[in-house]
């Protein structure tokens, strides 16, 4: 149980800078986040396989876009000691940088945890979806 709360603990560090490179533009935190091998897989969009992919995205995004961005985390499942399975909700609020009218969303997610080799828990994969009926 202990080691448990420990990754937990260390999830939870995680989750946190990923949060704040989101409501800052950080793009860099944002990627010390991923493992490198690490898959987003934003809505509506093709995979982003790898940093070297998920590094662009993540700066088109953060370029364009001032948030405001929570992560609720439901539940985190271990498998075995190197694997963490999370579900949650998330609240966005995306403002066009240049001006314009800001959109507020929320949906659920899930992510994938890795431990890397040098111990630290790192994304490894990343999937997320509006609760937002589509339009039409």
């Amino acid at each position: 149980m202990l080691q448990q709360t420990t990754d937990l603990d260390a999830l939870d560090r995680v989750r946190a800078a990923h949060i704040t490179a989101m409501n800052t533009g950080d793009a860099e935190l944002f990627l010390r986040c991923f493992h490198p091998d690490g898959v987003q897989m934003p809505p509506n969009q093709a995979m982003n396989i790898g940093i070297e992919q998920i590094r662009p995205w993540v700066a088109g995004f953060m370029g364009t876009f001032e948030t405001e961005f929570t992560l609720d985390p439901h539940d985190v499942e271990f498998a075995g000691h190197d694997v963490g399975i999370e579900r949650g909700t998330y609240a966005i609020r995306i403002a066009p940088r240049a001006g314009g009218e800001s959109l507020r969303e929320a949906g659920k997610y899930i992510t994938t945890w890795g431990r890397a080799a040098d111990g630290r828990w790192l994304m490894t994969r990343d999937i997320w979806s509006s609760d937002r009926p589509p339009p039409g």
